[in-house]
């Protein structure tokens, strides 16, 4: 069996910088832990609690982790296709290790409404983002309308 961590990326402190630590530290205890995988997720429209970006704090994780397998969850209809394959691919690219990305069309209307998206469409635009990203990572073009 193997065990891994997914990192809670929301953090109720006064202090931006104690969240982000906290996070760093959690990865790196959890890599002394000897646990086998490390993943944060992905939100948005939060309120009013502290949530760490999961792209730019893996970047940060993924300099704690080593190369055990490590990954994001992105509500992927929520994220314009090329720009969540560079982020994958830039992710991929700097960790030693094998990096996963998990893909979900989540199930809290606020965080489309925030973001202006119609909840109703999350399945094509799920289905849309794959096919490009993998048409992407593959050395194909993409153009969208």
């Amino acid at each position: 069996m193997r065990v891994g961590v997914s990192l809670s990326s929301s953090h109720d402190v006064s202090d931006v910088r104690e969240g982000a630590r906290r996070m760093i530290d959690r990865a790196a205890a959890s890599r002394d832990a000897g646990l086998d995988s490390l993943f944060v997720g992905d939100h948005h429209n939060t309120g009013p609690r502290n949530y760490y970006q999961n792209v730019p704090i893996m970047g940060r994780l993924l300099a704690e982790w080593g190369d055990r397998p490590a990954g994001i969850l992105m509500l992927l209809p929520l994220w314009h296709p090329v720009l969540a394959a560079e982020q994958i691919g830039t992710l991929a690219a700097i960790h030693r290790g094998r990096f996963i990305l998990q893909a979900t069309v989540g199930r809290d209307d606020e965080q489309y409404t925030g973001m202006g998206v119609e909840a109703k469409h999350r399945p094509s635009r799920m289905d849309e983002a794959l096919d490009a990203m993998r048409r992407l990572w593959a050395g194909a073009s993409v153009s969208g309308g």
